[in-house]
């Protein structure tokens, strides 16, 4: 048995995406998925050395997971955000009679808006906890090379498991692939729809996509933005008054996080996706844009690339901040919106990409296979 443990949010990051998509294909008796409440703030930490890492609230104690139905001899996958909470890890370590493993999906040290002393940190809770495991999943050959820069020479045993991505038709079982996401037959050229879909954290940097469309202003376009907000809501207050500012917030949708289902919808109605993310370890959204028949233009960063391969529809830009980068977006964007020839014929390609990216069943099988031979 394998349990796949990850904290409870509310947030659909990529991560949690790729945990539900991936606990769907497996079988009940195999594979569980089991998100964990915290213990309130309040309580006394069971690790108090664990702060150093994390201010947020702790795991429950390794000796509840029993009451939580845990096998004691199951192999434990922990989700990546428990890197942030090493002396936990080192407890399951210690007590649990499985395996330990670990679902990379991200390592917070690579985060480029950190400080050196900040990244150092972290890199030394991501050793502590990755040492603790006999096996990682690694979204990406991106990921897997910066696993084994930040653990070498002992390194654990690394299963490369790429997102899958949804293809309509496909069963449950992944035994078909009838057809991508539909795409309506007629669209607006005279003003192109443009999509991003990324949650608000400085990361995934919206305003830089803002300032560049404010350099395409006298070109038609609509840009639709969705995701959940920061904690604070800061980000997205700022997005808005810069925007209010540059007399562009008539041309631009701010909505809220969106469940997979209004995702996909919003696709089908889109004739660009734009994703200015600096840090992404795979870029799973990416990946559903193809789907969906969008050219997509983003930084050239993390594993980004391995998405789009050689495809002509992805396009990839400098992920800097600089003008020099500015530059780059805005003359990728400028071609595209004003050809719909151009942004058709990427279109084409951007389908026939999807079509050789894995299903989620082939993901999931691959995570099981690697885990039980622990």
């Amino acid at each position: 048995m394998v349990v796949l443990l990850t904290p409870q949010s509310t947030k659909l990051s990529g991560g949690y995406l790729y945990n539900r998509y991936v606990s769907v294909e497996l079988p009940g008796e195999r594979f569980r998925y089991l998100q964990l409440a915290s213990r309130p703030a309040a309580a006394k930490p069971v690790h108090p050395k664990e702060t150093e890492y994390s201010s947020g609230p702790e795991p429950p104690a390794p000796q509840e997971l029993a009451g939580l139905g845990v096998p004691a001899t199951a192999t434990l996958l922990l989700d990546s955000l428990y890197l942030s909470y090493p002396r936990w890890v080192e407890a399951l370590h210690a007590h649990h009679r499985g395996a330990l493993a670990m679902l990379v999906h991200y390592l917070p040290s690579l985060d480029p808006i950190l400080t050196q002393a900040a990244a150092e940190k972290l890199r030394r809770a991501e050793i502590a906890c990755l040492s603790c495991c006999s096996r990682v999943i690694v979204p990406s050959h991106y990921m897997k090379k910066e696993l084994e820069r930040l653990l070498e020479p002992a390194s654990p045993l690394i299963t490369l498991a790429p997102p899958g991505v949804r293809i309509t038709g496909i069963n449950s079982h992944g035994k078909e692939r009838v057809g991508l996401i539909d795409r309506p037959s007629s669209h607006t050229p005279s003003e192109p729809k443009l999509l991003t879909i990324a949650n608000w954290t400085t990361a995934k940097n919206h305003r830089f996509l803002l300032l560049v469309l404010a350099e395409l202003r006298d070109l038609p376009w609509r840009w639709r933005i969705f995701g959940g907000a920061d904690e604070k809501g800061a980000l997205t207050e700022e997005f808005r008054y810069e925007a209010k500012e540059l007399g562009l917030s008539e041309r631009i949708h701010i909505g809220p996080q969106i469940e997979p289902e209004q995702v996909q919808t919003e696709m089908r109605q889109a004739d660009l996706f734009l994703f200015p993310s600096r840090f992404e370890s795979y870029g799973m959204v990416v990946a559903e844009a193809l789907a969906a028949g969008l050219p997509v233009v983003a930084n050239r960063t993390g594993g980004i690339p391995e998405v789009g391969g050689d495809s002509p529809a992805v396009i990839l830009c400098s992920g800097d901040e600089d003008f020099a980068a500015r530059s780059e977006w805005r003359l990728a964007m400028s071609r595209l919106l004003r050809s719909e020839k151009l942004r058709n014929q990427l279109s084409i390609a951007a389908a026939k990409r999807a079509q050789s990216l894995p299903g989620w069943p082939d993901t999931a099988a691959l995570i099981l296979s690697a885990l039980e031979q622990n």
